[in-house]
């Protein structure tokens, strides 16, 4: 038998084009690196916050011993900031009154378990054309802005404690952010008149999620919206407010659902030069006026829920609670048999916490429930279709090579 043996062409060609296989795939799978910790405090590696920041490289944590750092910490690269024993002992005040105690100005950082002392001039933590950070675990107060977004996306701000500054939260020009599980209360604004003194305030914003935050006892309003649409407002407290619970100043589409707003001083929901905003499932309690009357409005459900009532499940159209709604309730389903002044045409007769667990169908995610806000997911992506592209060129190169080779006897 003869041996047929490897033609030469053939056998550099392949290997050089294998070789260029090799280097784009990987190329296109990520390589583990093993990200550094540097320490900060007086028996540590650093004396900053800010020199640890500087030596540090992206991926890398940042670990704050307990103390008092007066400073501002400007961080433009990925990185994790934590204190090593949580918020109440680990304490960063502004060295400069115009500067931000943190300046974000990069993605995928970190600010965890600090208290953050402004000196009234600026934010706490500014957020500034940034996008992936998380703000969590921090008493931050005596700010102009306790957290202060600013043409930001996809930025959480999570389990803060944000008392006595101007405002609690501050978006501007930023989209799809999560404001969640914060107490933002007895914001009293700035004497310099440079704040108004509410819990959350979003101006030309869009697409956020605020939910299960604490929004009580400031000296204007629980949240303000202006020229601010289609955010979802979510299984918030909203109470005791100076003025308004929640203001709608030309803010349109907007969805207010499972919030107990209560005992404001003038106003449930103050809604201005506003259309399509839909609010139902919220409990209005004790309030002087449970909100404005605007055409357009929806104050129901615009589909059937399910829903527990008396032991019962039924299917219906749901509107808000209202704690001085005088109506009846004949066919005993927990829905009033008129509808309230301002339209709410299936008004509850019960606080909405006894209807059971209501599944709805809210934007931007396909599948809200009662318990949106609750958890997040983080998707990694697929390599791109370019990769994909040059991928399958060297391939079919390789093919066309080894054809051609095989056709040269």
């Amino acid at each position: 038998m003869q041996t047929v043996k490897p033609r030469p062409q053939l056998t550099a060609i392949t290997g050089v084009l294998f070789m260029l296989l090799l280097i784009l795939i990987a190329l296109i799978i990520p390589t583990p690196t093993s990200a550094a910790e540097l320490h900060v405090g007086r028996a540590e590696g650093y004396n900053t916050i800010q020199d640890a920041v500087n030596a540090a490289s992206p991926g890398d944590t940042v670990v704050v011993a307990p103390g008092t750092y007066v400073e501002n910490v400007f961080v433009n690269k990925s990185l994790t900031i934590r204190s090593s024993d949580g918020a109440v002992s680990t304490i960063i005040q502004a060295a400069a009154a115009n500067n931000n105690v943190f300046s974000l100005t990069g993605a995928d950082i970190q600010i965890n378990g600090f208290t953050i002392i402004g000196l009234h001039d600026s934010s706490g933590v500014g957020i500034d054309h940034a996008s992936r950070c998380v703000i969590t675990n921090n008493i931050i107060y005596t700010n102009i802005r306790g957290v202060y977004l600013q043409s930001s996306t996809d930025n959480e701000v999570s389990n803060n404690n944000l008392t006595n500054n101007g405002y609690g939260v501050y978006l501007g020009y930023s989209s799809n952010n999560t404001i969640s599980n914060n107490v933002a209360m007895d914001e009293r604004g700035m004497p310099n008149g440079s704040a108004l003194g509410d819990g959350i305030f979003m101006d030309t914003s869009a697409s956020n999620t605020i939910s299960n935050n604490d929004l009580s006892n400031n000296h204007a309003f629980g949240i303000s919206l202006y020229e601010s649409s289609n955010n979802t407002i979510i299984r918030n407290v909203i109470a005791a407010n100076d003025q308004f619970g929640v203001r709608l100043r030309q803010s349109s589409y907007n969805t207010l659902v499972f919030n107990t707003i209560r005992a404001n001083v003038h106003q449930g929901i103050y809604i201005g030069d506003a259309l399509g905003n839909m609010i139902y499932l919220n409990n209005f309690m004790q309030e002087p006026s449970d909100l404005s009357y605007v055409p357009g409005t929806v104050l129901n459900s615009t589909e059937k829920l399910e829903y527990s009532y008396n032991g019962s499940t039924r299917m219906g159209y749901m509107g808000n609670y209202y704690s001085d709604y005088a109506g009846t309730d004949t066919r005993g389903d927990g829905i009033g048999d008129s509808a309230t002044p301002l339209g709410d045409q299936y008004p509850l007769i019960k606080p909405v916490g006894q209807y059971g667990k209501i599944t709805l169908t809210l934007s931007p995610s396909p599948s809200q429930s009662e318990n949106l806000g609750q958890n997040s997911t983080t998707m990694q992506k697929s390599p791109g279709f370019e990769v994909w592209y040059v991928l399958i060129g060297v391939a079919v190169a390789m093919l066309i090579a080894t054809g051609k080779v095989h056709r040269k006897k």
